[in-house]
């Protein structure tokens, strides 16, 4: 993509838009820059239509109208149990973005994938 002043511009696949979604703080930037530049907003907001949309695409929830939690998804408790380590230590590694998870409503979840990815890990990062 070029812009008008020859200066060419990035498209970013959707994989991408999502693993950016879940890695970086991008909530807390959009939040912090709402208002600023109409334009950056717009893309951010899309930067995470298309994270949200290539996550429905890649895993099978609930399409209720409650915010109910995705299908196959688990809760702090669930993943302390799969994993076999006490449910603090997921809570810490949420807390400190070493493990994502979607907060939806008071509850937060997490992907089965993350928590694989969580536990692959080596302990000292």
């Amino acid at each position: 993509m070029t812009a008008s002043n020859g200066i060419h511009g990035v498209v970013l696949p959707p994989r991408l838009c999502l693993w950016l979604e879940r890695n970086t703080n991008l909530t807390e930037l959009r939040g912090r820059t709402r208002g600023d530049d109409p334009v950056i907003d717009g893309k951010l907001l899309e930067l995470r239509s298309v994270a949200m949309a290539y996550r429905d695409d890649t895993t099978t929830h609930t399409t209720s109208t409650d915010r109910s939690a995705p299908l196959n998804w688990l809760t702090p408790r669930e993943a302390a149990a799969r994993a076999r380590i006490a449910e603090d230590s997921i809570c810490a590694a949420i807390r400190r973005n070493r493990l994502p998870a979607e907060r939806i409503g008071r509850r937060l979840y997490i992907h089965p994938a993350d928590l694989a990815a969580y536990l692959g890990r080596p302990r000292d990062q």
